[in-house]
């Protein structure tokens, strides 16, 4: 969405009085309420937020006299409302912005531009903060006015665009794809298929098509992003940085590592040239390909860059720095991983040495080395040094933020995969319990990341084999996401399966068949139907038929199932499980070539699986 320039706004309440400006004069005050307006425009224009905002409290000033329904009162709002925005208070603008549109709608015809600018400015606003639902009426009524006028100009698809982003976060995938594809169209249409806009929606497109498993079309779509910013802008242009950042994630999330270094290493390559880059920002940029070296295997690339790392911070902050101690704890992971353990806490004993003298001995920055130590010491068995090192995180975390503090609560996690690492699945429960209690403190009994405490919470009871407590937090996690995300979200088809395979461990038969299909027809319409939820859905209905006998109702779903995995996953063990349990069916209804088949290929993919893994 675009800003109207308040000078702009200006002129078409002026604008108002033009028609008549033959005949009437304009009084006084609206004369002083245009001149400051200008000025604050003009101050704007300088750079002068200040200035600016005085020449518009002014402007106010000067129609207080005007009737309710005069266009400058709304006029008057939407440049404060902006300046509010641009401060960062988020409250007031909304406020402004809301009292503007409520004053467009008193004085303007529906389809006034002035309407879908208003609505436009406050849906921004409102997505800033998070509440998109609120926020996609307002975009729908700017894009009703914006079409009526030009369904194909740059604003009407910058709301569709909008639109389409407010679907994609809400997990609304299906209709956020025909949304972008919508605006792609329209743009196309108009000509501009080189212009930036292009690769912002074909970023969107590919995002949607990625989580609904569409990979080839994902891949797609992001490399097309990228040509045309390079057609845009040039090959060697840091501008291009959007899209080769999200053909790296991408990349990386369909375990393409090489090509993932390949893209990050350009992408490093281009900001290190570009003399407008700080050096940090280059260091950081390095240290993102150390991060996907390590996670490819490739430790002597990763610690080739990392040393080049180290000497662009060393230069940006100096030798002694939070940075610096950053890279010492990357350098100690690269030790890590090569099994190093003395070399690796040599390296943590620095950057906690470094930290507590730059930072503090009780600063967040030490916690998070307290934390990798932590770990470290608890994967070499030593748990009551770990346990008192996570402690000692954690207390330092609650100092510096408060107990309701995200990072603080985060910081508990750490100890529950230890007690349970241990099977002291009590102490894990009470970690467990302060964490829920600090989740609803700080973010609402119905917040998302209160549910991900219940998660935790069934998975601990699992483990205490304590079936009641089990249920009682999936039901209230699915409660909860019910209530944040919408009966109809990905997410709660996931809080479904998870109650039906509790269910279906208590044997309570005759509920789980209609979880299940709930889940299916959720993700089917939110996902799509060939993503490998789907697939594991299908996968669970068929095998509760089969158990109750029916394999030849089963059959054709498991099949599909196989089908829906083939294509998404590839070689895989879980398309491996489902080829047996294709082959099980066939096999009950006296197919048993067929099945042979099946488990010859489920065989053959699982030692193909088992061959690429690295070695130990």
């Amino acid at each position: 969405m675009k800003k109207l320039s308040t000078m702009l706004l200006a002129a078409m309440a002026v604008g108002c009085f033009a028609r008549e400006a033959a005949e009437v004069d304009l009084l006084p005050e609206q004369e002083r309420w245009r001149d400051h307006m200008i000025a604050g425009e003009k101050a704007l224009s300088e750079g002068e937020d200040e200035r600016a905002e005085e020449e518009f409290v002014k402007a106010q000033e000067e129609i207080v006299a005007l009737p309710d329904d005069a266009r400058e009162r709304a006029v008057s709002l939407l440049p404060l409302a902006a300046l509010s925005e641009k401060k960062g208070d988020l409250d007031e603008a909304e406020r402004q912005y809301r009292a503007a549109l409520a004053k467009w709608d008193a004085v303007a015809e529906p389809d006034d531009l002035a309407i879908a600018v208003t609505a436009e400015s406050l849906a921004r606003v409102l997505i800033a903060r998070q509440r998109f639902a609120q926020a996609a009426p307002f975009l729908r009524r700017a894009l009703s006015v914006r079409q009526k006028e030009n369904e194909s100009s740059p604003e009407a698809i910058s709301d569709l665009a909008g639109l389409a982003e407010i679907h994609r976060v809400k997990g609304e995938v299906q209709q956020a794809r025909a949304l972008f594809a919508q605006a792609l169209s329209a743009w196309e249409a108009s000509g501009a298929k080189d212009d930036p806009n292009v690769a912002m929606l074909l970023t969107g497109l590919g995002a949607t098509c990625t989580a609904t498993g569409q990979i080839a079309k994902a891949q797609a779509h992001f490399e097309r992003a990228l040509r045309v910013l390079e057609a845009a802008f040039g090959e060697d242009d840091v501008r291009i940085l959007p899209a080769l950042d999200n053909l790296t994630m991408h990349y990386q999330s369909v375990g393409r590592a090489a090509a993932a270094i390949r893209t990050a290493v350009r992408a490093a390559d281009l900001v290190e040239k570009d003399g407008s880059v700080k050096d940090a920002d280059k260091a950081a940029r390095i240290e993102a390909v150390v991060a996907l070296a390590v996670a490819a295997g490739d430790a002597d690339r990763a610690w080739q860059l990392v040393e080049r790392a180290m000497s662009l911070r060393v230069a940006a902050h100096g030798a002694e720095s939070k940075e610096v101690a950053s890279l010492l704890t990357m350098m100690a992971e690269l030790k890590r991983a090569a099994g190093e353990t003395a070399e690796v806490e040599k390296l943590y004993g620095r950057a906690r040495a470094m930290l507590e003298k730059v930072a503090g001995p009780d600063s967040p920055e030490v916690a998070m080395v307290l934390n990798n130590l932590g770990a470290l010491h608890g994967a070499t068995g030593d748990s009551d040094k770990a346990r008192a090192l996570f402690e000692k995180a954690s207390a330092s975390l609650e100092k510096a933020y408060g107990a309701t503090d995200e990072r603080s609560i985060s910081s508990l996690d750490n100890l529950i995969e230890l007690h349970m690492n241990a099977r002291e699945y009590e102490k894990a429960l009470s970690v467990c319990t302060k964490s829920l209690e600090a989740r609803r403190a700080a973010f609402g009994e119905n917040d998302v990341r209160v549910a991900q405490a219940l998660d935790a919470m069934a998975r601990i009871n699992a483990a205490r084999e304590d079936g009641a407590a089990v249920e009682r937090c999936v039901r209230e996690a699915l409660a909860i996401r019910e209530k944040a995300l919408g009966k109809e979200h990905a997410d709660v088809a996931m809080s479904v399966a998870a109650l039906a395979e509790v269910l279906r461990a208590a044997e309570k038969t005759d509920q789980i068949e209609p979880l299940y299909l709930r889940a299916l027809r959720i993700w089917e319409k939110t996902l799509g139907p060939d993503h490998p939820n789907v697939a594991s859905a299908l996968n669970n209905i068929a095998l509760l038929q089969a158990e109750r006998g029916d394999a030849a109702g089963a059959e054709p779903r498991m099949r599909r199932a196989v089908a829906i995995l083939e294509k998404s996953l590839g070689p895989d063990p879980y398309l491996a499980a489902a080829l047996r349990n294709h082959a099980g069916m066939l096999k009950s209804l006296g197919r048993e070539d067929e099945a042979r088949e099946l488990d010859r290929r489920a065989a053959k993919m699982l030692e193909q699986v088992k061959a690429k893994m690295p070695k130990r």
